[in-house]
């Protein structure tokens, strides 16, 4: 079928989210059309210090970080005011900001939620 353009499903990714404060999260954001704009030294310690003042102002537990030139990893455990999804854009929002970048963020992001009995080291690991 030509003409026909493939449509998003992000909505997918959606699909079972759940928020579940003092759980742990592996999330993974990366940004738009995977331009590597975070491979700055700028956009790396703005990113870091997103993560630093969520973790300093107690909205979760920051365990580990990773920024890649496009994309961004984090092991978290999530506190009990904002959703996944809110940690997610405020980390996202002011990485934006501070960088002053017209480009940005793919829409939403993969999240898994580590469960008890998963190994979780695997996942610092990974990271590392």
């Amino acid at each position: 079928m030509r003409g026909i353009l493939p449509q998003r499903r992000t909505e997918t990714l959606h699909a079972g989210r759940e928020s579940i404060p003092g759980a742990r999260y592996f999330v993974t954001f990366a940004t738009i059309k995977r331009e590597p704009w975070l491979q700055s030294t700028f956009a790396i310690k703005a990113m870091l210090t997103a993560l630093l003042a969520w973790h300093d102002e107690n909205e979760g537990l920051l365990l580990a970080g990773c920024v890649m030139p496009d994309h961004v990893h984090v092991l978290f455990r999530l506190g009990p005011q904002l959703n996944v999804g809110r940690c997610v854009a405020r980390w996202k929002s002011q990485v934006r900001r501070a960088c002053g970048y017209t480009g940005g963020w793919q829409r939403d992001f993969w999240e898994h939620r580590i469960r008890p009995d998963e190994e979780f080291e695997a996942y610092g690991l990974y990271l590392f």
